[in-house]
């Protein structure tokens, strides 16, 4: 009796099957797929995936546990650039391990902190190595709390090195209230104010853009982007500004139905009326945890000094209110020149000086 082996072609040149075919998913959709996982279940509730929950998706503990862990490694694309890991690792030992999304490891930090599940001192001593007589902690615990204080002095420096932004941005201006009478009915202009939002640029969740029209045409805009503030350091950080302003008078021109343009007025007569001023030095989880929040009421100023979470990183973010009241390209040439105001002064006092030294 004649066997035909099962593994080899046959005659015909026909493969003989034994086996279902198993579809194999590749390595880049798998990761798609825990990546999503991690970020939908940490939006519903606030906690990191394990190795069960990838088992879900069909794998074995030990492929599942090799997947989680090879994503909280750097990787290289097929040009050889460096690519950010997409996972991390909880910051507090737990069974199993716990694993979060990178892109949102500042957000994660902060939760785990203000839940008090991040130890934010993992050498504390007990009790019975503290002295009676002093509140000081054991030399271990001090030298920590040294630490501590010296990677604030440090962010603290960088501060006045960094680049300058501008975010919660409230602007004012007066429309054409006779055209606007006219475009949209007598009766319904000289109404209650109105409210009307949009969401412009990059943001996430809900409009960053608010405008309150009030009866005797005046309105307010205010710009939400303490998440993405606009840097003004150079030539083309403004122009980026002001193009952005553009959106929003287009914006504004669609809601008042300003077909000709005749009622919402040119940008550079808006008034820059309050916003923050911002520093912001990035930092890393450790000091993210342990450095204060700090307000500082000085005569009409106000000066803040806190941890601000952005997402994947989290900064040191020295913000100044001021209330401005002047006319955008003015207010922003005060900004961008701090000093100017006071070096003109100085070079009116010289020149005052040497005049009188020539007279006399």
């Amino acid at each position: 009796m004649t066997t035909i082996n099962a593994n080899v072609p046959t005659e015909t040149g026909d493969n003989v099957l034994t086996k279902k075919l198993v579809h194999t998913p590749l390595r880049k959709d798998i990761t798609v797929a825990v990546l999503n996982l991690a970020i939908k279940k940490y939006s519903s509730s606030h906690l990191g995936i394990d190795f069960t929950d990838v088992q879900r998706l069909g794998y074995k503990k030990r492929i599942a546990q090799s997947i989680l862990k090879r994503m909280c490694r750097e990787t290289r694309d097929a040009e050889g650039q460096k690519q950010p890991p997409l996972l991390f690792r909880s910051p507090k030992r737990t069974c199993p391990e716990k694993f979060f999304p990178m892109s949102l490891k500042a957000d994660v930090t902060e939760y785990l902190n203000k839940t008090g599940k991040v130890p934010t001192d993992p050498t504390e001593v007990t009790n019975s190595l503290i002295s009676p007589f002093s509140k000081s902690r054991h030399p271990l615990s001090s030298f920590i709390e040294s630490g501590k204080a010296n990677s604030f002095l440090e962010a603290l420096l960088l501060i006045p090195f960094q680049p300058t932004y501008i975010h919660n941005i409230h602007l004012l201006l007066s429309i054409n209230q006779d055209e606007y009478e006219y475009v949209i009915g007598k009766e319904e202009a000289r109404c209650r104010a109105n409210v009307h939002y949009e969401r412009i640029g990059r943001v996430r969740g809900i409009e960053n853009v608010s405008f309150i029209l009030y009866p005797r045409g005046k309105v307010m805009v205010y710009v939400k982007c303490s998440e993405n503030p606009f840097r003004l350091q150079t030539e083309n950080d403004v122009s980026y500004f002001f193009s952005y302003l553009g959106q929003v008078r287009d914006r504004m021109v669609l809601w008042l139905k300003d077909v000709r343009e005749t009622v919402v007025p040119s940008i550079m007569q808006w008034f820059l009326w309050q916003c923050d001023i911002n520093r912001d030095v990035e930092l890393t989880p450790t000091a993210q945890i342990i450095l204060p929040k700090i307000q500082l009421p000085y005569v009409d100023r106000v000066f803040r000094l806190y941890v601000k979470s952005l997402g994947d990183k989290a900064v040191l973010r020295g913000e100044e209110f001021q209330t401005m009241k002047q006319i955008l390209p003015e207010a922003l040439d005060c900004i961008l020149n701090p000093y100017k105001s006071l070096h003109t002064k100085i070079d009116f006092l010289l020149s005052h000086i040497l005049q009188q030294n020539n007279k006399s």
